[in-house]
């Protein structure tokens, strides 16, 4: 193979630092073997490369938001947000005011604080359906409730509200 095809390396066996270097006058080597035309396109293509590349560096390191509480009156989601505050758990309030949301991983904690303190007396019904104790329910109330329960949480973390099982 002719010596102006042969690819060029860097020896590993050198520093961090000096490889970089090695590496810096290898592509700039190449960028001037290159037509104007080539060097734009691998300007753009390159260019085009490290914005995918933040995109989905950024992409997934923002913060993965659930839906704690859906349809709130203006005052539970205050009480609810002072309680979330106090707990130190980070939260993020909609547009309307009817909607709180905290990440993935303090969803659990969020719940149980606000749930220990009486949670909102407004919003959609959904785990508190449990709380009512049904004595002369059979076994297929329960199922109902139960597949009550799951959709109606279901459409609290689903965008939209869609109910998902029934």
């Amino acid at each position: 193979m002719p010596a102006k095809h042969q690819l060029d390396t860097v020896r590993i066996d050198k520093p961090l630092d000096e490889r970089l270097i090695a590496l810096t006058g290898i592509v700039g080597n190449r960028l001037k073997g290159m037509s104007s035309q080539q060097r734009l396109w691998a300007m753009i293509s390159g260019g085009m490369a490290l914005l995918a590349l933040t995109g989905v560096l950024w992409y997934a390191s923002r913060p993965d938001w659930r839906i704690l509480y859906a349809g709130l009156d203006p005052q539970d989601s205050r009480e609810m947000a002072t309680q979330l505050t106090a707990a130190g758990i980070a939260f993020d309030v909609s547009a309307d005011g009817g909607t709180l949301r905290v990440t993935s991983d303090t969803l659990d904690k969020a719940r149980l604080q606000t749930a220990a303190k009486g949670g909102p007396k407004s919003g959609r019904m959904g785990f508190e359906l449990f709380d009512k104790p049904n004595w002369v329910g059979s076994e297929f109330d329960e199922k109902v409730t139960g597949h009550v329960v799951l959709a109606v949480t279901d459409a609290a973390v689903m965008p939209g509200g869609t109910m998902l099982r029934m």
